[in-house]
């Protein structure tokens, strides 16, 4: 609903601007796919990506600053965006 309502509030944000990050394989990472939007998994239990989807793991949320910085130039225009 928080999604949505984003982009409903906001003509300039788009869904491929979007992260979302779950610890729930089958409703977080399924879910955010579904739906066209990125992902990263806090998967903590080791589980497999029995689907083959198109996700970002992270096993403790201590790696998640990095995993989000190296996708700072995937959703910022400028160096300027990072900071």
């Amino acid at each position: 609903m928080a999604i949505k309502d984003v982009l409903l509030e906001s003509s300039d944000e788009k869904r491929e601007n979007i992260i979302y990050i779950g610890d729930t394989y089958d409703t977080d990472v399924v879910g955010a796919n579904a739906v066209g939007i990125d992902v990263i998994w806090l998967n903590h239990k080791g589980e497999s990506n029995r689907d083959n989807l198109p996700v970002y793991q992270i096993s403790d949320m201590s790696e998640l600053a990095e995993v989000v910085k190296g996708l700072g130039e995937k959703y910022c225009n400028s160096q300027e965006d990072l900071v």
